[in-house]
């Protein structure tokens, strides 16, 4: 069963994603919108997984939850250059708004994961 947590997390993560794509994909509208639709899709199944994780494994293995958020974030880099940077060099150089493809949906990912797991370790101390 998942928490509280999980289900805020996911809505969140959700509505925060959708709003940030529009407003996105209305500045950078010139722009492969699949690559885009595939970088804030990756990002929301990457952080929903890495949230999961945590979520079941932080009875029996708390004191090393900080290294399994950060091996989640490497994890999504590796996944960002290894399927999304090709994408987006395919055409030519890596151009700023290019790169904000994949880091907006990046940053609001790792911002939300980090308040929401911010709140299921401080409930578990209770």
């Amino acid at each position: 069963m998942m928490s509280k947590y999980f289900w805020r997390f996911l809505l969140s993560s959700f509505v925060l994603l959708s709003i940030s794509f529009y407003i996105h994909f209305g500045y950078i509208s010139v722009l492969d919108e699949t690559t885009m639709y595939k970088s804030y899709g990756v990002n929301l199944i990457l952080g929903i997984i890495v949230f999961v994780v945590i979520e079941f494994l932080k009875k029996s293995h708390t004191n090393i939850l900080g290294f399994i958020f950060l091996a989640g974030s490497l994890f999504k880099f590796l996944v960002y250059f290894v399927f999304i940077y090709p994408l987006l060099i395919e055409t030519g150089e890596l151009t700023k708004p290019k790169f904000f493809i994949f880091f907006i949906p990046y940053s609001i990912c790792l911002v939300l994961e980090i308040i929401f797991l911010v709140r299921l370790m401080n409930n578990e101390t209770k």
